[in-house]
């Protein structure tokens, strides 16, 4: 099972960049933009 990481960051180029490069080392990624995000059950 893939760990998530969750990417908080107001600055979508950032939170791209960041979930790239997670998402290449085979983590699961979960961007919030703008402080909400909805409930997330993990599996």
């Amino acid at each position: 099972m893939k760990a998530k990481i969750l990417i908080v960051d107001d600055d979508p180029d950032i939170a791209t960049m960041l979930e790239d490069r997670l998402q290449a080392s085979d983590y699961g990624t979960v961007i919030a933009r703008d402080g909400v995000v909805r409930r997330h059950v993990p599996i």
